[in-house]
């Protein structure tokens, strides 16, 4: 996601799906095919800081409903920092970073409610004005 200097940006989406194995926990048990709606905000904040090094927030709103299952509906909420290194300014020039990020995730059954906290390096390659190469290390 691109994000201008001083405004945010911010990209809607929405995905509809099936799982084919939502309840089976070893091989013996039946699979239970389901389908999904997956709908998500995310919203970047971007700030040069010096030519070529930036940081950008990351504001994310996801929710996912099944049809059939009963638990699983989920809701997250998440809020990543990222510095950014663009060494150039020619188009072929890759950007590295590293982020931090924490997450809350709420499920329709409390049991499955859970938060996170992440760190990341990643490396990113324009391909085209539309594509790009991504590389991730998670922890």
């Amino acid at each position: 996601m691109m994000a201008s200097a001083g405004r945010p940006v911010s990209l809607a989406e929405l995905n509809v799906g099936t799982d084919d194995n939502l309840q089976a926990a070893r091989d013996t048990l039946p699979r239970q095919a389901d389908s999904f709606v997956h709908a998500g905000v995310t919203s970047a904040l971007s700030e040069a800081l010096a030519p070529g090094l930036s940081l950008r927030l990351l504001t994310q709103l996801d929710g996912r409903m099944y049809r059939q299952t009963d638990g699983l509906n989920e809701l997250v909420a998440a809020l990543d920092g990222q510095l950014r290194l663009r060494p150039g300014n020619r188009f072929r020039t890759p950007t590295l970073g590293a982020s931090m990020g924490i997450g809350f995730h709420r499920f329709q059954s409390q049991l499955r409610d859970a938060n996170s906290a992440r760190m990341r390096l990643f490396w990113e390659q324009p391909l085209t004005t539309r594509l790009a190469a991504r590389g991730s290390l998670f922890k």
